[in-house]
């Protein structure tokens, strides 16, 4: 059964999940594998992560892996006996959700109000959706419970997070990175994934976090790291647009060197710098005989 409906984020700090109560932290390699997490819920993929959860009535798939769901489709087959009845998306990029279209002859598509103009318009390779929500949506299904969540535009306008409370799992595919740092902040709505992050980290119930594209289960201290390096890029290239520094000083001024333990060169802060730039700018009216806005300098 699916019920669409509002689900209640609680605002509690909950700290002992994010603080290190998790089962422990799994790897994996390249290989093409399925890997339990909890008695329900399994992983899957190869150098990307994707999830599926098996019930007695049938298995909910999220999110899919390049070339290999045909391999997929056969294993849970064999192992299951069970049909996919629904295929969950959690956003639109390609990587994500590639060849879940494998399902569409036994699942139901489903995904975020804005994710099918992207696949329908890009031609994605994926199942296009049926199913979809505004603010959040609870699939039950052989006694299981899966919440949805859509905490408004953070990365990309659709991605959504899937909680499963009574297995202790959230998958927050490229937002629960922790110090491995996104290539860039094109399509991030910075603002509102500030809050998204803390949100995601203090959600109760939350043992095991699985991200995209990080190959091992992590905990909810990942989005705390990212929301720490996030906040410090945004908060420091503002100071110094509301100064009338021109694009070209920012970036020699912003090194974000004080994140060394984080996975990022000088080239990708550059990009951070950037995208963080492009974003604010956006974003900021100047203040009338006041400093105004910085001049966009050509990139080196």
């Amino acid at each position: 059964m699916v019920r669409v409906r509002s689900v209640a984020l609680l605002g509690v700090l909950v700290l002992a999940a994010s603080a290190g109560a998790a089962l422990g932290q799994t790897k994996w390699t390249n290989e093409r594998q399925i890997n339990q997490l909890t008695e329900h819920v399994y992983r899957f993929g190869t150098s990307m992560n994707h999830m599926f959860v098996v019930t007695p009535e049938g298995i909910i798939l999220v999110d899919g892996d390049c070339d290999n769901m045909e391999w997929l489709k056969g294993e849970l087959r064999t192992r299951f006996k069970v049909p996919v009845k629904y295929v969950v998306m959690s956003h639109d990029h390609q990587g994500h959700i590639c060849d879940t279209q494998v399902f569409a002859d036994t699942a139901i598509g489903v995904g975020h109000v804005n994710l099918k103009p992207h696949i329908v318009r890009e031609k994605r390779r994926a199942i296009v959706p049926q199913i979809m929500f505004e603010e959040s949506m609870v699939i039950e299904l052989g006694g299981m419970h899966v919440e949805l969540l859509y905490l408004g535009p953070t990365h990309s306008d659709n991605m959504i997070y899937v909680y499963i409370p009574q297995e202790g799992i959230l998958f927050a595919p490229d937002f629960a990175r922790g110090k491995n740092i996104l290539p860039d902040f094109r399509d991030l709505e910075i603002n509102n994934a500030l809050k998204a992050l803390r949100t995601l980290a203090y959600l109760p119930d939350v043992k095991i976090v699985l991200e995209g594209h990080d190959r091992s289960t992590t905990t909810q201290q990942a989005f705390l790291d990212f929301h720490r390096y996030l906040l410090a890029v945004r908060d420091r290239v503002l100071e110094r647009i509301v100064a009338g520094k021109t694009l070209t000083e920012i970036r020699k001024e912003v090194t974000m060197a004080d994140f060394k333990d984080y996975n990022q060169s000088p080239a990708r802060v550059l990009v951070h710098v950037d995208t963080t730039f492009d974003y604010l700018w956006r974003q900021r009216e100047p203040t009338v005989g006041g400093p105004q806005m910085p001049v966009r300098a050509p990139r080196d």
